[in-house]
């Protein structure tokens, strides 16, 4: 098949897609991006822009500028490429180049950058096929040393087999995919992914990230053989460090919860979500004024931080953080809504819908973003897991690589992702929250799966520093 029968075969397939059929994969891959860790990472997305054909990203550049994210747009004079920073959505109107003094965007020295393309189609590598202009390709080559991500857009028909087309034609390889289905990303399709065994897998594993409220215990109950699993994890020669997205309590609350439970710990052994929102508003927010919807040992710790906090209701804040409050009442509710809709940037530390408790669930901080989401109109930006601000931070805290940490918990959306969606692995196990058959209609599939942490020690090695 030539580049030509190719191209005439997906413009058939695309010209026999009804206009709502087209709306309607839009958006469902428009909400794959926004919902990706690549995209909510990156303080600068590069995009194409396209009205009609194939997926308009008029929405996206939307989003990502309510967002508060810079954005810059592809122009094209005879065969350069170059991008050009926009600060409003009137800014693509026909002709706005002619309009406003052009600022030029270089992706080289863009920080954490996320450039999305446009394709003929992709192929079971992840090349791109482009429409034979090569911009892209040209332009990325022009930019040799810059660190960015590239993810591509397509329908599902334009994710081919890698032997279905030539390899002359190849564009440019990305690190992402995504279809309506599905995201891909180019490190869950390496073949070696899924051979590897059970025991290779934990033996290349030297910290373990342990979630707290189903995984190591069930409320005030210690979940049976939890102790015993880190003492065999030190007896290996590995490394366990509590990370917990419960927002609720400080570092003191938790130490003092655990050593009820024979479990004795300092602050040096435990984060929490709340301590990434610290890190993250320290290093990213500055000097910004903050409302905190969360608990009183929250609060507290935010202000020993040196977070100048806005807590009274008359106050005006820069930025509102939801967290788990299990204080909440409709007046603190009120007020955070009431400051977002003004205009304050709205951030939160953890999804987490439920939180597991001996008998049942209780309404998680997630549940608070949902109604907050419902009333404003807005969406968070979220820090804790399965975000890839945790891994960093984690990273930073222990000097351990990423691919030889990995998370382990009861919930696939926040404990798991956490690992396999940002470089690290997840294990799940069913103690909590999660239930064996969740896993079948999961998007998110954990790297093992056990009943508990304590037979994750039964199975461990002792650690050899080389064995990555």
């Amino acid at each position: 098949m030539t580049k030509k029968d190719l191209r005439q075969r997906i413009g058939k397939l695309r010209k026999s897609l009804s206009d709502t059929e087209i709306s309607v994969y839009t958006e469902q891959i428009l909400d794959k991006v926004v919902k990706s860790p690549e995209y909510i990472e990156a303080d600068e997305i590069f995009a194409y822009v396209n009205y009609k054909q194939e997926v308009p990203t008029l929405p996206l550049i939307r989003h990502a500028l309510e967002k508060g994210k810079k954005v810059a747009v592809p122009r094209v004079e005879g065969d350069k490429m170059e991008f050009y920073y926009i600060t409003e959505e009137e800014d693509l109107e026909p002709g706005y180049m002619g309009i406003w003094e052009p600022v030029i965007a270089n992706v080289a020295e863009a920080r954490n950058a996320l450039m999305i393309m446009p394709a003929l189609a992709f192929d079971g590598n992840f090349y791109r096929l482009g429409y034979g202009g090569g911009y892209y390709d040209r332009y990325i080559n022009e930019h040799p040393k810059s660190n960015f991500v590239k993810m591509g857009l397509a329908y599902n028909f334009q994710y081919m087999r890698h032997n279905y087309i030539d390899a002359e034609w190849y564009d440019r390889q990305v690190d992402v995919i995504v279809t309506p289905d599905k995201l891909y990303r180019r490190s869950d399709a390496e073949p070696s992914k899924t051979k590897r065994s059970k025991k290779n897998i934990l033996d290349n594993i030297e910290l373990f990230v342990l979630d707290m409220d189903g995984t190591f215990y069930l409320s005030e109950d210690i979940i049976p053989g939890s102790n015993e699993f880190l003492k065999a994890v030190t007896d290996s020669g590995r490394r366990w460090i509590f990370f917990t997205n419960n927002s609720s309590k400080d570092k003191k609350l938790y130490i003092e919860k655990l050593a009820r439970m024979d479990c004795h710990i300092t602050s040096d052994d435990i984060l929490t979500s709340g301590d990434i929102m610290i890190e993250f508003l320290k290093s990213e927010r500055k000097g910004k004024s903050v409302y905190v919807l969360g608990t009183p040992p929250l609060i507290e710790s935010f202000k020993n931080a040196g977070i100048d906090l806005k807590q009274d209701p008359g106050e005006k804040a820069d930025i509102v953080v939801v967290a788990f409050d299990m204080t909440l009442t409709y007046e603190k509710l009120e007020h955070a809504c009431t400051l977002i809709r003004n205009g304050a940037e709205y951030l939160a530390t953890h999804p987490d819908i439920n939180c597991p408790v001996s008998g049942g669930f209780i309404p998680d901080c997630g549940t608070f973003i949902a109604a907050i989401n419902l009333s404003t109109g807005k969406t968070p930006r979220i820090t804790g897991k399965p975000y890839p601000e945790t891994l960093k931070m984690i990273s930073a805290v222990t000097g351990v690589p990423a691919q030889k940490i990995a998370f382990v918990g009861d919930r696939l959306y926040t404990d798991v992702a956490c690992g396999v969606n940002n470089g690290a692995k997840g294990i799940l196990v069913l103690s909590g929250e999660t239930a064996a058959k969740d896993v079948e209609t999961s998007e998110v599939k954990p790297d093992l799966i056990f009943d508990r942490i304590y037979d994750i020690g039964k199975a461990l090695t002792p650690f050899k520093k080389g064995d990555l």
